[in-house]
């Protein structure tokens, strides 16, 4: 059992990762809800070499460019019991080059305009308009439930 599981505590790293005027956003097969390209981090593992490594591991291309540009804290029910954390630290990602995406088992990778966010079913919910904000002036974000 890891740290992180014992104390119903996700650390996230998530990719925004741009195509022109394309956000690259993923979901769960038959799921109406896109989150942000994201992947856990283990304790002790370093955020950015666990980004670079997933994002190499998915798209088979290697980071250029890397920037922290925010995060957020969601918390949400288990079960009767139990509440899970989750705290979400995001990073402009940048590519040498388009990549192609696909299915990646039970995970779908879709193009969407970037003006066109705050239409999407993001998770969690509150990332939605920060990320919209962000897109239009760039500074760092902060946001909790």
């Amino acid at each position: 059992m890891l740290l992180n599981d014992f104390l119903n505590f996700n650390k996230t790293v998530r990719a925004v990762i741009v195509d022109g005027s394309h956000l690259l956003l993923c979901r769960e097969k038959g799921s109406r809800w896109h989150f942000l390209p994201g992947w856990r981090v283990d304790y002790r593992e370093k955020i950015e070499k666990a980004l670079a490594k997933n994002v190499e591991q998915n798209f088979m291309a290697k980071i250029e460019h890397i920037k922290y540009i925010g995060a957020t804290s969601t918390s949400y029910q288990i079960d009767r019991y139990k509440t899970r954390q989750d705290f979400d630290l995001i990073y402009l990602v940048r590519l040498p080059e388009h990549i192609d995406i696909s299915e990646n088992g039970e995970i779908e990778f879709v193009w969407h305009p970037v003006d066109e966010i705050r239409k999407q079913n993001i998770a969690p919910r509150i990332l939605k308009d920060k990320l919209a904000k962000w897109f239009q002036d760039q500074e760092f974000f902060w946001a909790s439930t």
